[in-house]
């Protein structure tokens, strides 16, 4: 589901941060492996170097000796890495839609147009990570041409309806309730 790309603003720390747990477990496996010191263990070329000895990420993981392990409590520690920080085992990491998007020659979801496609728009709650829906009041919504139903998921909680009248009937309500 892509709702608006909630899936980088709403969770870009929990990934960042699971990112770099990922990148110490594998400095640690891989300076293990190699027999040298964390500290002068690289990443360069989807391996782990240490001098002039190397070991591939899928070689440490393939082996299985990833030990750490890491709490929730552990893992909100972890920094969140900058995006100039960022990369794909030691290549760059430029999003290659963006520049589609920016000269608007690209589709977005949206866009597309499929006989009886219904649309669903994520209600995200204030409080996402460890919550659980206790009830759901959609009785506004259900005064929308074209609802179908809500559906309580574990996260988000999308609602249903027909093409374009659900949605800029939501859009509606929207506006109203605040």
């Amino acid at each position: 589901m892509a709702d608006g790309s909630w899936s980088v603003w709403m969770t870009l720390p929990i990934f960042s941060r699971a990112g770099a747990a990922g990148r110490i477990a594998l400095v640690e496996a891989g300076a293990t492996l190699l027999g040298a010191p964390v500290n002068q263990c690289v990443a360069f070329n989807g391996a782990r170097v240490a001098g002039d000895q190397s070991v591939t990420h899928a070689e440490i993981v393939r082996r299985g000796e990833l030990s750490h392990r890491f709490t929730a409590e552990d893992l909100t520690k972890l920094p969140i890495m900058l995006g100039a920080e960022r990369c794909l085992t030691g290549r760059s990491a430029d999003a290659i839609d963006i520049p589609a998007k920016t000269k608007g020659a690209t589709r977005y979801g949206i866009d597309a147009s499929v006989e009886g496609l219904v649309y669903a728009r994520s209600t995200i709650p204030p409080s996402r990570n460890g919550s659980r829906v206790l009830s759901v009041n959609d009785h506004a919504a259900r005064m929308v041409e074209g609802y179908i139903c809500s559906l309580a998921l574990e996260d988000p909680m999308p609602l249903l309806g027909r093409p374009h009248r659900a949605r800029a009937g939501r859009r509606r309500q929207r506006r109203r309730d605040h």
